[in-house]
């Protein structure tokens, strides 16, 4: 039973507005088991633990520090990194008694006070004005920490990475997990059921939970294991900087290209993190993350598109403006099981499916299959489920022989009715965003125009029917054009010598394919000029965020059939 349990109203309203996004998620967490979480100060301040300027202020007025002149008023907005900075230094003074600037404490001083900071942190942090922290009474008026719980109790191999020094999350993991989760996968029994680190150089446990702190660890115990630095001031974010430069943070870096991470309480104000993410962009242009823009009001307007649009150009980054209680139901909705999603799925207002299956297609040689293989955080298909047959290899359709086109024609028409059984039955069980690699209609444009009806008709006759239809499955097609030439040059290193007018014959039979659907849930990608890399993200935009109704591939096939082009 999950404590502050999301209303199902509310569950289906958030579903109904960002049906996409969680189709993504669920589909990272149940299938792929690749979802991550990071989070900022915003997740520790709704236990009512100081944010950055809070903490600052209150180290101020530490007796041993007595900085509070050095800091702007209340009123005025504090610089958090170089007035930490500033407080570390006044410590530092007072406790080495330094005559002026010319002069540095030794290296056995500096360790003695870098360990008294840490205590004074510690104490600033934990010691608040009303008592002691205690985490058992603030986590039942935390917005949406039962939720990250009941996910990460389904996942025990889970990786939650924290910016905060704190041990929230630790903390609530070791209240609130029964026996039975303390079990790694392999049925020992943990005396603790997760594992907090700072050194992303140490092998990461995967029997249970970790919790990656990339800034230090401070746990509230003073017996627990802590680390010896923190990241929180100027000098150390420097530092951390160019060790990113230098790869020291790579493990933070292969967790980017290789989850699909939700940022909650975060400000995107850590050049750190921004620099990982945008260094990842590049990287793999197809790889999203999702990043919570908190607002307190429900009922507050959203900030304008262009802010949407820059994290997505700079970071791959797709914004989500939400609530904390819009933030419980994300993560209600990314956990709750198969049977109940299609359950919520049917009661929303509106066609909300379970899965969405989009075909990226075109011409040989226009970037689709390479697009494709930066877009794996979705549910993806290659463009054969098996090994390719050795004639598709060696040269183009138009240069096969008669006896080497019905071997080809013979073995495509048993591996289509496979693939498009494998994409529907994937996607009739499984939540998620499915990308599939070329549509089960283009087999009939790699046909002359007299044969278009001939080889239509034997394609519906080999899939099996749904519901006393041709059983394809039906998908929003995103159809990649480019300029012939160009197409003729690259497939000249790999098929021999094709021409650019065998390559606009090719791309207008998919052309007038198309336009018999007068290109309804088709959307037209013109690639001319533009890197792989911009193809890529353009494709990511139209997946996240374009429409995508569905093409009726059943009916054209149909239409295919009777009349071809």
């Amino acid at each position: 039973m999950v404590e502050n349990a999301v209303p199902r109203e509310d569950l289906k309203r958030f579903l109904e507005q960002y049906h996409r996004v969680i189709l993504h998620l669920r589909y990272a967490h149940k299938s792929a088991k690749s979802l991550g979480i990071i989070l900022g100060s915003g997740f520790s301040k709704d236990f009512k633990l100081p944010d950055w300027e809070k903490l600052i202020r209150r180290i101020a007025e530490h007796p041993q520090v007595d900085g509070a002149g050095l800091l702007p008023d209340e009123n005025e907005k504090l610089s958090p990194l170089r007035d930490a900075q500033l407080l570390f230094e006044r410590l530092l003074s007072r406790e080495t008694n330094q005559p002026d600037t010319a002069s540095r404490p030794s290296y056995s001083e500096c360790r003695r006070v870098q360990r008294l900071w840490l205590a004074i942190v510690h104490d600033s942090l934990y010691h608040l004005p009303t008592g002691e922290f205690d985490l058992g009474e603030a986590i039942d008026k935390h917005a949406y920490a039962w939720q990250l719980l009941e996910l990460l109790r389904q996942d025990q191999r889970f990786t939650l990475v924290n910016y905060n020094f704190d041990d929230c999350v630790e903390q609530m993991i070791q209240l609130h997990w029964d026996g039975d989760h303390i079990k790694n996968p392999a049925g020992v029994v943990r005396a603790r059921p997760y594992e907090a680190i700072w050194d992303a150089r140490l092998r990461f446990n995967n029997d249970i939970v970790t919790i990656y702190h990339p800034n230090g660890f401070l746990p509230q115990n003073p017996g627990e294991r802590k680390s010896s630095s923190i990241v929180f001031a100027e000098n150390s974010f420097a530092d951390q900087l160019i060790d990113m430069m230098a790869g020291h943070y790579s493990a933070m870096q292969h967790y980017l290209l290789n989850k699909t991470c939700v940022i909650i309480g975060h400000s995107l104000n850590d050049s750190g993190l921004a620099h990982l993410l945008r260094q990842a962009s590049h990287l793999n242009p197809g790889q999203v993350h999702y990043y919570v823009h908190f607002r307190k009001d429900s009922d507050g307007k959203e900030e304008g598109e262009e802010l949407t649009d820059v994290l997505f150009e700079n970071y791959n980054l797709r914004r989500l403006h939400l609530t904390g209680k819009e933030i419980a139901a994300l993560l209600t909705l990314i956990r709750v099981d198969e049977n109940d999603f299609r359950s919520l799925c049917k009661e929303c207002k509106g066609t909300f499916p379970t899965s969405i299956t989009v075909y990226v297609t075109g011409c040989i040689r226009v970037g689709k299959t390479t697009t494709i293989s930066s877009l794996r955080s979705f549910d993806v298909f290659d463009e054969w489920p098996g090994p390719r047959h050795e004639f598709l290899l060696i040269q183009p359709a138009s240069k096969l022989t008669d006896e080497q086109r019905i071997v080809v024609d013979d073995w495509v028409m048993k591996n289509i009715p496979d693939k498009n059984r494998l994409v529907r039955e994937k996607g009739d069980a499984v939540s998620g965003i499915i990308v599939v690699d070329r549509c089960p209609v283009d087999a009939v444009t790699f046909q002359e125009p007299e044969g278009v009806k001939a080889k239509a008709t034997r394609l519906r006759d080999a899939i099996p029917q749904v519901e006393q239809r041709c059983g394809l499955r039906n998908g929003h097609v995103i159809f990649l054009v480019g300029d012939p030439s160009e197409l003729a040059r690259r497939a000249y290193s790999k098929q021999g010598e094709v021409t650019p007018a065998d390559m606009a014959t090719y791309q207008e039979a998919f052309d007038a394919m198309w336009r018999r659907m007068d290109y309804k849930g088709i959307t037209r990608i013109e690639i001319d000029g533009e890197s792989i890399e911009v193809v890529i993200k353009r494709v990511l935009r139209r997946i996240l965020f374009g429409d995508l109704e569905e093409c009726r591939l059943d009916l054209l096939l149909d239409e295919l059939c009777e009349k071809g082009y």
